[in-house]
């Protein structure tokens, strides 16, 4: 029988120089899901702006919360769109620059200007996808092929005419560099990775326009291990190799779909099936697709429907007590 479900984590560290100056993490990451659709966002603040890490916060959980309560919506209205300039970037932009101008009108002496940030995003559901991006960092993937597993690039960095200058939100032509794009996921992709230019400058190499197929490994760690035990490997991985090579701050935020055999998961422990249980006893919509499939889908909160599915993949989980 096999289980698919799926995980997220993400991970903001102060880098080195930030440490020394006394300047705070100006990377934020957020997470949403919502009947269906899962969104993973990633914001890194203008090193030269002092209120930078209050506008990727804002402008992470803004993006969040829009993309997956409207991703149908979003969706349709990107039918044909440009890759930039559309009227989703639009949408997106301006919403960010309304909750920011609330921000600034709430507290003395902040401007708009004064929380420059860029953004990344993935936002996912069912076979469907959108993507947005301006600025630097990176947005990879994680696919299956004839070799077995690769980490793809799906989105490089956009820099205006030096590593250390880009474009952000808050710029007033912020529409013309906002890269959005939509379709259908080919089945062969198993997971998305987003990180600021901390990261990309160490696991990025822009010459040869590849990336550190090390990330696998990070994929693979996630693999049959709980939320909390993968984001402290995920902070060892940076906070003790990356930052070695990079005194900014690093974040990255992960979106992985974990799909294995029952026994596998009995072999990982009963913790583990545990966790697998509490999605479902915490309302997760549970779906069984043929006759030795079942997905968990904890985007939704579905207590009193699919009863029936829910009571099968119980009774499973408690066959591996």
């Amino acid at each position: 029988m096999i289980v698919k479900h799926f995980k997220q984590c993400s991970l903001e560290v102060i880098g080195t120089d930030h440490v020394q100056t006394g300047l705070p993490c100006q990377d934020k990451t957020a997470y949403a899901s919502h009947d269906g659709a899962r969104v993973i966002v990633l914001s890194d603040g203008a090193g030269s702006k002092k209120n930078s890490d209050l506008g990727a916060d804002i402008a992470t959980k803004t993006i969040a919360e829009l993309l997956s309560k409207n991703f149908d919506e979003y969706y349709l209205l990107l039918e044909n769109a440009p890759l930039k300039g559309s009227k989703l970037a639009k949408k997106l932009t301006h919403q960010v620059y309304q909750n920011l101008n609330k921000a600034a009108s709430e507290q003395e002496n902040l401007s708009i200007m004064e929380m420059s940030c860029t953004v990344l995003f993935v936002a996912t559901k069912e076979d469907k996808y959108i993507q947005g991006h301006i600025g630097d960092g990176l947005i990879g993937e994680l696919v299956t092929n004839e070799k077995g597993l690769e980490v793809r690039i799906r989105s490089y960095p956009e820099n205006n005419g030096a590593p250390n200058i880009t474009f952000f939100i808050t710029d007033s032509d912020a529409v013309d560099h906002f890269r959005i794009t939509s379709g259908t996921m080919p089945s062969n992709v198993k997971g998305f990775v987003l990180m600021s230019d901390g990261p990309e400058e160490v696991l990025y190499d822009p010459q040869k326009k590849t990336i550190n197929q090390y990330i696998q490994n990070l994929f693979g760690m996630y693999k049959g291990n709980s939320f909390d035990l993968y984001k402290k490997t995920l902070e060892r991985f940076l906070r003790e190799q990356i930052s070695q090579y990079s005194y900014d701050d690093l974040s990255m935020n992960f979106m992985y779909i974990e799909q294995e055999s029952m026994g596998y998961y009995k072999d990982k422990g009963k913790d583990y099936v545990e966790h697998l249980k509490s999605k479902v006893n915490n309302g997760a919509r549970v779906l069984q697709t043929s006759a030795y499939s079942f997905v968990i889908d904890d985007s939704f909160k579905e207590y009193d429907l699919n009863k029936e599915d829910k009571r099968k993949i119980m009774k499973l989980f408690n066959e591996y007590r």
